[in-house]
């Protein structure tokens, strides 16, 4: 039910989960349900809810050889590309992916772009954001293999931005960004190739964030999931060796744990006008 906030539902089976609410506000809830414009209408199977994943916190659990799916079609007036920023926090479940799987698509169009593993034998290990084009196409890993991942990226003025658990991975030159018709949860972009995954987090903003915004949400990330010894990325904190000397004369500086950061206000008076 997605005027209340994502639990099982209360009809069995209890931890099936239908729709996926929005909290943003701008009602993009992804369902089970798809009125396909590509094939005839289907409606996917729901993934499962699973307490206790990654960091203490459920995550959604799609299972490969099931169908699982979660998908919000825009329509036509809310459909957009350009310009966004994009944070997944995923676990992989499938040993021996299949080509193409992905955790996130936006359509099915040709400048449409998914996130998930290779198109062959050789790549399929690894975890790219694919393009049609596959010179604007960039791989976050070598593998996907791991207890979790949260892969990000940055793409405006031409150009992506890619981490991996905070580490930088790429920074590229770009002929095209993505269309945005479709979000699409666990699908590629034809809809009728599945990953075996947990998905904890899709967090998507239609624009390129500003260094200060894009940190706050990764930060925001790490303590949510009370994920430690994990990089924040590089230029996180223009000021971190202020913080850093304070540390080491042992006198705080408040508001500021470890790891985060100070935000200038260049319209202040002052040099440092709030501190978050």
């Amino acid at each position: 039910d997605c005027n209340k906030p994502i639990k099982p539902n209360k009809k069995p089976p209890k931890d099936w989960v239908n729709c996926w609410k929005d909290i943003s506000g701008n009602d993009a809830h992804v369902k089970t349900w798809n009125p396909n414009p590509y094939r005839p209408p289907k409606k996917f199977n729901p993934p499962k809810w699973v307490k206790n994943v990654i960091g203490g916190k459920p995550a959604l659990y799609f299972g490969p050889g099931q169908e699982d799916g979660l998908i919000k079609q825009l329509s036509t007036s809310d459909r957009w590309e350009g310009d966004y920023t994009l944070f997944l926090l995923v676990k992989q479940e499938e040993s021996d992916p299949k080509k193409k799987s992905s955790y996130f698509s936006t359509g099915n169009n040709t400048d449409s772009m998914q996130i998930g593993h290779g198109a062959d034998d050789t790549t399929k290990d690894s975890i790219w954001l694919w393009m049609n084009d596959s010179d604007d196409s960039t791989r976050f890993t070598n593998s996907s293999q791991v207890e979790f991942r949260i892969y990000a990226v940055r793409d405006g003025d031409a150009k992506r931005i890619t981490y991996t658990n905070g580490k930088l991975e790429s920074s590229d030159d770009i002929g095209t960004s993505s269309r945005f018709t479709d979000y699409q949860i666990n699908l590629d972009r034809t809809r009728q190739i599945y990953n075996g995954s947990y998905i904890a987090e899709v967090v998507l903003y239609s624009r390129n964030l500003d260094d200060c915004e894009f940190y706050d949400v990764y930060k925001y990330l790490l303590d949510k999931y009370g994920i430690t010894g994990e990089a924040i990325p590089v230029g996180a904190s223009a000021l971190n060796s202020i913080y850093q000397e304070s540390l080491d004369k042992n006198e705080g500086i408040p508001g500021t744990p470890e790891g985060d950061y100070i935000r200038v206000d260049g319209t202040a008076d002052s040099n440092i006008g709030e501190i978050n």
